[in-house]
């Protein structure tokens, strides 16, 4: 990290749990990880949507999980910076990521459910400073 931080013009260096593969065509998120994220310094982000691709499950492409987005995403709320999302309004005609992307009507909800749970978080977070 200091050597990324120590190259001159940088922008903002931020963080992301996308979730790894071990080999079964699943992507695993390790919640474990944002703590250890977190000691970096910089911003933690949750990229909901690519952490339930499922590699090569298509046979030609990368399949996804999509109805897990939510449940990761609540999951992830109280403990990150931010998100990352791929959002359509038609996930089966995206050129990229369909599998993997969230329905665009259902987006604003999820949004306002993250919203209460990652105020919570923070919360949390003053009252420990030492759990962040």
């Amino acid at each position: 990290m200091e050597k990324l931080k120590s190259v001159k013009g940088h922008g903002p260096v931020w963080v992301t749990e996308r979730g790894s593969t071990f080999g079964y065509g699943n992507l695993v998120v390790d919640f474990q990880s944002f703590p250890h994220l977190r000691k970096t310094g910089c911003p933690v982000v949750f990229d909901a949507t690519h952490s339930v691709q499922k590699p090569g499950a298509l046979g030609n492409a990368t399949g996804g999980a999509r109805e897990m987005i939510p449940t990761l995403a609540r999951a992830a709320a109280t403990c990150v910076d931010g998100f990352f999302f791929e959002v359509h309004d038609c996930p089966e005609k995206a050129h990229s990521d369909g599998p993997n992307a969230m329905r665009l009507e259902q987006f604003g909800d999820l949004l306002d459910q993250l919203l209460v749970l990652w105020r919570a978080g923070r919360a949390a977070a003053l009252q420990d400073p030492a759990g962040k």
